[in-house]
């Protein structure tokens, strides 16, 4: 069964943003890619470095 995740992204521009359903927004300038996982988001940044958002809209490298 799938996991309802809170979490969302979407670009704008060049930005990737992260938003939780409580309003908590991370902006990540430049990414190169995200991907649900579970219910938490795995983000590519600029660097080519995998950064994990949890459930809380916590990173976590």
């Amino acid at each position: 069964m799938a996991v309802k995740s809170n979490l969302h992204y979407r670009w704008k521009d060049d930005n990737l943003i992260v938003k939780r359903n409580g309003g908590k927004n991370l902006t990540f300038p430049k990414a190169l890619g995200a991907f649900h996982k579970g219910g938490e988001i795995i983000v590519i940044s600029s660097l080519g470095k995998k950064i994990r958002i949890d459930k809380f809209g916590h990173r976590h490298w």
